[in-house]
């Protein structure tokens, strides 16, 4: 019973950390296995046949070679059929991330058409980094 209260009290004291999401209508945070990702959901109108998802994340801290994993989570011939589009985004683990400070989203932008925008986080003595990922489908 003991150990059930505290799993509960870290995992609402961890959900708590979470930054802003300036798009909650099309980007959620997920957690599962130890690891926070986001997930985008975007409506498909079914006449679209370029699919062309760019997303922008701003972290705190300067750091080079750090890369968003952006992955297409509804299988391509379920397209005529369902309203949505999923995808995934796995966030980079900085070196030295302390504070497990997790990427906020910035813009997504789908076949051209910015759907949402949020600001980055401000400006520290360590830096702020921008990542930015694209995923591009031709039907």
């Amino acid at each position: 019973m003991l150990r059930f209260l505290i799993v509960l009290l870290f995992a609402s004291v961890t959900h708590g950390l979470l930054p802003s999401n300036p798009c909650p209508n099309i980007f959620q945070y997920k957690y599962f296995k130890d690891q926070y990702y986001g997930e985008i959901t975007i409506p498909y109108d079914d006449e679209s046949r370029h699919l062309n998802l760019e997303v922008q994340f701003s972290l705190p801290g300067f750091y080079r070679n750090l890369k968003l994993d952006l992955q297409g989570l509804t299988p391509l011939e379920l397209l005529g059929s369902t309203p949505f589009i999923n995808y995934r985004v796995g966030f980079p683990t900085p070196p030295d991330n302390f504070n497990k400070d997790l990427p906020i989203i910035t813009q997504a932008t789908f076949n051209g058409r910015i759907i949402c925008t949020g600001p980055p986080y401000k400006d520290t003595s360590r830096g702020v980094t921008s990542l930015q990922a694209s995923l591009y489908y031709n039907l």
